[in-house]
């Protein structure tokens, strides 16, 4: 499956997917290959075009949090020709990926940690102005953000809810979702017997 996803931001779409679905842990090996070429044409990329637009702002924060996510160096200069042109005309899927990959800034980022206040102020603008579209992914996506983000919360309860939240999407792999259900119904018994075990 991970094999046949053409494309980089879809692979990259993919890698999000099974880790928020809570089932990445089956497809380790071909995320780390998939992440390890992504961070080697960055590298490579970077060296042959500075400070080029060459991915979209959503593209290139999902990139960010990933790499930073699975352990790799990345700088905050992959963001460079953003923060240079403003961030007014991006779209909220864009700003809502940027704020995620803001809160894994570290303590040198610091162009990356003033977008926090710009990206949450504008993902509550979008809630307050979507107040009647109460089942749209993108808003339960932002709400969900706004309350804590994505790498800071645990992983099993997070793919419980995502399971439900990505059923909605209009893009919704249905191998991948089933997988997800059956994956968490699985672990959920593991868990219960374990528990009956310890509790006797």
């Amino acid at each position: 499956m991970l094999d046949e996803t053409e494309g980089l931001l879809e692979q990259l779409e993919l890698v999000d997917n099974l880790q928020r679905l809570g089932i990445s842990y089956h497809f380790e090996r071909e995320i780390k290959k998939i992440l390890t070429n992504v961070h080697v044409r960055h590298v490579g990329h970077r060296k042959r075009v500075d400070r080029k637009r060459s991915e979209d702002l959503y593209a290139t924060a999902l990139k960010f949090r990933l790499l930073r996510q699975h352990g790799f160096n990345i700088a905050q200069d992959v963001f460079g020709c953003f923060f240079g042109d403003g961030l007014d005309d991006e779209d909220i899927k864009s700003v809502l990926s940027l704020y995620e990959a803001s809160y894994l800034s570290t303590r040198f980022d610091t162009k990356l940690k003033k977008t926090i206040y710009y990206t949450t102020t504008r993902l509550k603008k979008f809630v307050e102005m979507k107040n009647n579209e109460t089942t749209s992914y993108v808003r339960k996506m932002v709400i969900r953000a706004l309350e804590m983000p994505y790498h800071r919360r645990v992983r099993r309860l997070e793919a419980r809810w995502y399971i439900d939240v990505y059923g909605e999407t209009h893009d919704t792999n249905p191998n991948l979702l089933e997988l997800a259900k059956l994956d968490f119904n699985f672990v959920q018994v593991i868990h219960q017997d374990e528990l009956k075990s310890l509790s006797r």
